[in-house]
């Protein structure tokens, strides 16, 4: 039995038309057919309980998405029957891809900037760039993001100040500040 829903998953307009495959196989994509069978045989034979699978499927026109599916074990006319719903996941993966090669661009620019940035929290620091990293004197970043508090490189008559910036910001107060500082770098 397939519902028209799921026959239309495949690019046929009901049922019937998934129910005139030679083989349901043909609607999984080359490369995952024999993981289906693995799945389906471990199941039907009670080694593993239905659960949640994704899979490049195959519609019919050859085109490949990613579907979730979501099988269950049902009696049907006396007899066990694997029930395999389906979720469409091309737009989500989709979506990923572009925000995952949006990031990697973001980095890139983050890291190639001659400008210096750093992201802390209470002063420890979470992230920097080579730019910032280099400008007071270390390596790299992995080794100003292993110290503590950036507040030994700020000259103390800015610590007061650098304080309560850093409430006015984290309690949205003041959305940006501007200020120039003494800085030291570590070989001082």
């Amino acid at each position: 039995y397939a519902d028209d829903n799921y026959a239309q998953f495949f690019g046929h307009k009901s049922g019937d038309g998934v129910l005139d495959l030679d083989n349901l196989l043909y609607l999984i994509a080359p490369h995952q057919r024999n993981s289906a069978i693995q799945t389906y045989d471990a199941i039907m034979s009670g080694h593993n309980k239905p659960g949640i699978n994704t899979y490049r499927n195959i519609d019919n026109e050859g085109n490949e998405f990613i579907v979730l599916t979501v099988d269950h074990v049902v009696d049907w006319q006396g007899e066990p029957a694997m029930q395999t719903t389906v979720v469409d996941l091309s737009n989500h993966v989709e979506t990923l891809k572009k925000l995952q090669a949006s990031e990697r661009r973001y980095r890139e620019l983050v890291d190639g900037s001659i400008q210096g940035i750093l992201v802390h929290r209470n002063f420890k620091p979470l992230f920097c760039n080579q730019a910032y990293a280099q400008t007071l004197g270390f390596n790299d970043e992995r080794e100003l993001i292993a110290i503590d508090s950036i507040m030994p490189l700020f000259d103390p008559t800015f610590h007061e100040s650098a304080h309560n910036d850093n409430h006015l910001l984290l309690s949205g107060q003041k959305s940006s500040i501007k200020k120039e500082a003494k800085c030291y770098r570590i070989d001082g």
